[in-house]
């Protein structure tokens, strides 16, 4: 199978680029507190969170804290699909060899 790849240019106005950095920082932010949240979990018990311990965390984080109320609703749960395909897991901390 051939892959293809596009490459776009948007061209926004300055309010909308504004906008657009809030919400990236926040989502990093967002993504960055669940990893560490995570990480600390790992270190304490050695146990990694379940999907489904961290899609919780995620929104109950999203519900506490204003900086995260600037994201869609579904931005939390959509940060953890591609992190946790395959049964991987959230974090590559507790990995010691690669796979």
């Amino acid at each position: 199978m051939r892959v293809r790849a596009y490459r776009f240019r948007a061209y926004s106005s300055k309010t909308t680029a504004r906008v657009l950095k809030t919400q990236f920082e926040a989502a990093c932010r967002l993504y960055n507190a669940l990893l560490h949240a995570e990480q600390e979990e790992y270190e304490r018990n050695r146990h990694m969170m379940s999907r489904n311990e961290l899609r919780q965390l995620a929104l109950d984080l999203r519900k506490q804290n204003p900086e995260f109320q600037v994201l869609h609703s579904q931005v939390p749960s959509r940060l953890l699909i591609g992190s946790t395909r395959h049964g991987r897991g959230f974090s590559t901390a507790s990995r010691t060899s690669p796979r």
